[in-house]
């Protein structure tokens, strides 16, 4: 009898075990990609951080994509998710100061039209460079014309940016607005 009793007390540790290991699955595949890798990682002609708690779940030849493992999510009704930021760093070439203004009026264009009323515009240095991004809670918009949405959609505020540089850089960065100025950081330390 003790010997069953001790047979499931060892099965149950190790389901619990099992759990609280899928529970925490990306921090610790994020654990193990900093160990193998560091905390930087290269792509084109460009060297990006990857801040400790980020993991890179998909990088192939036209960029990668980088998602934040530890979110800072608050907890109330509303729909919230964290934040990924995807690089391409192998655009074919540079698009140059008249092409990248015309890309800004095409964006406040997109924006407009899909009835996003603050449009967030920003620029950040990097390595002599310069990344333009812009946009907004376009995401909402798209929410609001599902028409059995979930609750906590109405007071989704996930922000969506586009940013492009003069040179061979593309971001694209969906996430709350407190992980915002970290965004901001991130991309002005890339080398």
């Amino acid at each position: 009898m003790k010997a069953i009793v001790v047979r499931w007390l060892v099965i149950l540790a190790v389901l619990a075990f099992g759990y609280l290991l899928f529970l925490r699955r990306y921090q610790v595949e994020a654990r193990i990609w900093h160990w193998r890798h560091g905390y930087s990682t290269r792509a084109g002609n460009y060297e990006f951080p990857v801040p400790e708690h980020w993991l890179i779940i998909e990088k192939d030849f036209v960029g990668f994509t980088m998602l934040n493992t530890a979110p800072n999510l608050a907890r109330d009704h509303k729909f919230h998710t964290t934040s990924v930021v995807t690089f391409f760093p192998f655009r074919n070439r540079p698009i140059g100061p008249a092409g990248l203004a015309t890309w800004r009026a095409l964006q406040h264009q997109r924006l407009e039209k899909e009835g996003v009323k603050s449009v967030e515009e920003k620029k950040v240095t990097f390595s002599g460079e310069e990344l333009t991004c812009i946009g907004g809670n376009e995401l909402q918009m798209i929410f609001s014309r599902i028409r059995n949405r979930p609750p906590g959609m109405d007071d989704a505020n996930i922000l969506s940016l586009d940013c492009l540089s003069t040179s061979n850089l593309e971001v694209m960065f969906v996430g709350e607005p407190s992980d915002l100025q970290p965004f901001y950081v991130l991309v002005s330390q890339i080398r």
